[in-house]
């Protein structure tokens, strides 16, 4: 019901029950944080949509992730991960990309990740995988990074 006064409308609103929760669906008024959250949603998957479309590829892990480029930006392909104490063996852990690189893997560095300092080798053996060789048998872990085609 609205309710005309000094030029202004101004709506009256009895017995009308508030949208309760963002996954409410129905014809009932909705709330601030209803609209805010349902708007964030379709915000978020339109630009994955394009994203996905325009040949975007992505992968966001805890450790572990990658950013892939679209043929049309060169293809670029980065990716980054943590080596954990588990995969070292004498001082060398043997590592699988997240995604293998389609023509080339050009380059990989690892730096330490622990308390005390160890230096770092590395050599790429596929488009998939590298090792990475410690100053020291003892390591906690090595963070890296990778580039490639």
């Amino acid at each position: 019901m609205a309710n005309i006064t000094d030029g202004s409308v101004q709506w009256a609103i009895r017995d009308k029950r508030v949208a309760a929760d963002s996954s409410d669906n129905s014809t009932r008024l909705s709330t601030t944080a209803w609209i805010r959250s349902n708007i964030q949603s379709l915000v978020a998957g339109c630009i994955a949509a394009v994203a996905t479309a325009a040949g975007f590829a992505y992968s966001f892990g805890s450790t572990n992730g990658y950013i892939k480029f679209p043929s049309w930006l060169g293809g670029l392909i980065i990716q980054w991960g943590q080596a954990t104490e588990e995969l070292f063996s004498s001082g060398i852990a043997t590592v699988t990309t997240g995604i293998a690189f389609p023509s080339t893997f050009q380059q990989v560095f690892a730096v330490h990740g622990g308390s005390s300092p160890k230096y770092y080798g590395t050599l790429i053996d596929s488009t998939s995988q590298f090792r990475i060789f410690a100053s020291a048998t003892s390591v906690l872990f090595a963070r890296w990074f990778a580039i490639g085609r």
